[in-house]
C-alpha cells in the first residue's frame, strides 16, 4: 500500500481509492476544515477515519472532539454509513477510534428519499456501558438484585 500526501483537489483523480484521514482538523494551517473539503472532493466508496467522533468524545462542551469539525462528521453520516467502529488506545482525555464509511446509496420510496444500506452492512444497533449490560441479558430478571438490602431477620409472620 502506498500511503501518498497531497491536497484536497487531488481526491479527484482517485475515485477507485479509499480515502484515509488521520486526526485531519488541527487548524494549525488554516481555519477550514482540511476533513470536510477532502470529503467534497472524494467521490470514492470508503473512508476510513481516526479520531473522536460525535457522541464519543470527553471534550467539552462541544460534543464533536477536536480533530474533526461538525460540518464534517454531519457531511460523513449523511453520505455515507459506518460499516466498522474499534476504539483505539487513546490518551485519558479522548476517546479515538478507527471508523470505516462505504457510500451510502439512496433510493425513493413514497416521494421520499431514502438511504438504502444492505443488512449486511448495518452495524448491530445495541450498546449498553458496563453499569448496564447486566439490563441485556435474558436471565436478568431472574437474578438477585446486590443492590437490594437483604431481607430482615426480624419480618413478621403474616396471619
Amino acid at each position: 500500500m502506498t500511503v501518498e500526501k497531497g491536497t484536497p483537489e487531488v481526491l479527484k483523480k482517485h475515485k477507485k481509492h479509499t480515502l484515509m484521514l488521520c486526526y485531519p482538523d488541527d487548524y494549525e494551517d488554516s481555519e477550514e476544515s482540511m476533513a470536510l473539503e477532502c470529503l467534497n472532493n472524494y467521490s470514492g466508496d470508503t473512508v476510513i477515519h481516526i479520531a473522536e467522533l460525535f457522541g464519543h468524545t470527553l471534550c467539552l462542551p462541544e460534543p464533536w472532539g477536536r480533530t474533526s469539525s461538525p460540518e464534517f462528521q454531519m457531511r460523513l453520516a449523511a453520505v455515507f454509513h459506518k460499516v466498522l467502529q474499534v476504539p483505539l488506545p487513546s490518551w485519558h482525555s479522548s476517546m479515538d477510534t478507527l471508523t470505516v464509511w462505504t457510500r451510502t446509496k439512496t433510493c425513493i420510496v413514497d416521494d421520499g428519499i431514502y438511504a438504502y444500506i444492505p443488512r449486511d452492512e448495518r452495524l448491530n444497533m445495541v450498546m449498553a456501558s458496563e453499569s448496564t449490560e447486566h439490563l441485556l441479558r435474558e436471565d436478568a430478571s431472574d437474578q438477585n438484585d446486590d443492590s437490594a438490602p437483604p431481607p430482615s431477620k426480624k419480618a413478621k409472620k403474616s396471619k
